[in-house]
């Protein structure tokens, strides 16, 4: 990408045109490294999406404006703020209120322009008041911060890229009612999955193609990505799911307090392949497990090396498929959201009892706690997880532990010489970005 900015001054009371100049900015890595999903291999919640979320790349990965007191170094590789630097203001979607850190989006100036966008924002008079070194392009979310800015703070889920980070989307359209999916991420395909809980052993599959991040740009549509449909059925109940993306296999799991002289909950587990939709039986009847009868409506199931994990009442059962126990360990959580595969390793996303703060724990082996925090460290667990920028672990969602942090800079353009905007002019910004 490529792009110009132009900035033009004009006189409150007279309108004539103050000063006008063109300045020329660098790319940064930023938009390339977001297209590089972090390999994790289970989303789930309501309705969510990344690919819509992302494209086309004007709707809201680059639909922000900061501009900055400070020059900033034009490093592609450090994009990220940490409130290093002074800001003057921000805009993003149109805005008419009082927040002099704040402008607004010229939505009749902007347009696609050939091979790219042009974006266009103003600032009255008594806006962006001071000394402007440099201005770059951001996220959408970052432009609606204005005066309420704190850099570092800014993260969403990384599948709800709204401009009012608390409401959640549906950008594919899927029909309802699809009360249950997940989703796996790949670094060209993403798949989404869903159970109409109408008939309980349907499901529906639907592979959508990710285009490679060379292939995107900055006005590529988002429809016309679904690459196939079809649909499976489950020989055993579906309500509860789990995703194993590194064996490309989607599990059910039926906890059941059997008839007779059975005093263990036993488990009906069956498979798909999330390719072909073929699903069929992990074991020819069932397992049973160590857990009392009376708790089997509390067991969450997962698969993961071919043996089963069984949570239940802060206790987790590892079992062999043959039904030999293997070992049992009392975790440190108070609640649990969901068993996920990240990094190679089986997690439990929860709350850590101690402080009944969000946390993940890799359970595939001896227990290893992490918290979830808003740290503004780039790979702020490092040590455990490989986890690559803008891409970090964080609080705001229990179905996901990932978050994509928003206060990214797309673009450096630093200024020849600063812009002196005083309360005697208004501003507008024209930021062409081709590819």
């Amino acid at each position: 990408m490529q792009g110009k900015t132009t900035f033009i001054l004009t006189d409150r009371d007279t309108g004539k045109i103050v000063e006008k100049r063109e300045e020329h900015n660098i790319v940064t890595n930023a938009i390339k490294d977001i297209f590089d999903f972090p390999n994790m291999g289970f989303y789930n919640g309501n309705t969510f999406s990344v690919l819509n979320c992302y494209i086309p790349m004007y709707t809201k990965l680059l639909h922000g404006l900061v501009l900055f007191g400070d020059n900033i170094p034009e490093k592609t590789d450090d994009y990220l703020l940490y409130g290093r630097y002074k800001v003057i203001a921000t805009a993003g979607t149109e805005y008419t209120g009082a927040d002099a850190m704040r402008g607004t989006f010229n939505k009749n100036q902007s347009g696609e322009i050939e091979n790219g966008y042009r974006f266009v924002w103003d600032f009255a008079p008594e806006k962006a008041i001071g000394t402007i070194k440099c201005a770059s392009l951001s996220s959408i979310i970052t432009g609606n911060t204005g005066g309420t800015f704190s850099a570092g703070s800014i993260m969403v889920n990384v599948v709800d890229f709204n401009p009012s980070i608390s409401s959640m989307i549906d950008m594919l359209n899927a029909p309802t009612p699809y009360d249950f999916f997940a989703m796996s991420l790949g670094k060209n395909y993403y798949y989404y999955y869903s159970n109409n809980y109408t008939a309980e052993t349907q499901i529906t599959i639907r592979k959508y193609y990710m285009p490679h991040p060379d292939n995107i740009g900055i006005t590529t549509p988002r429809e016309g990505y679904l690459e196939k449909q079809y649909y499976g059925k489950s020989p055993v109940n579906t309500r509860q799911m789990f995703i194993n993306d590194y064996d490309k296999k989607m599990y059910f799991f039926n906890f059941y307090s059997p008839l007779g002289n059975y005093s263990k909950t036993c488990v009906q587990i069956a498979g798909m392949d999330i390719e072909t939709g073929e699903c069929k039986r992990v074991v020819e009847d069932h397992v049973e497990t160590p857990v009392d009868t009376l708790k089997s409506t509390k067991c969450y199931g997962a698969l993961f090396n071919n043996q089963l994990y069984v949570y239940v009442d802060s206790e987790l059962y590892v079992i062999e498929l043959d039904g030999t126990f293997v070992r049992s360990v009392k975790l440190d959580i108070s609640s649990f959201n969901c068993f996920f595969v990240f990094d190679g390793r089986l997690w439990i996303n929860g709350k850590y009892s101690l402080s009944n703060s969000n946390c993940i724990v890799s359970v595939s082996g001896t227990p290893v706690y992490l918290p979830l925090s808003s740290s503004l460290e780039p790979y702020n667990i490092k040590d455990n997880v490989n986890l690559k920028c803008p891409y970090v672990m964080s609080t705001y969602s229990k179905h996901s532990p990932i978050m994509l942090r928003t206060d990214y800079l797309a673009t450096i353009n630093n200024l020849s010489e600063p812009l002196e905007k005083i309360d005697r002019h208004a501003l507008q910004v024209r930021y062409e970005i081709t590819n």
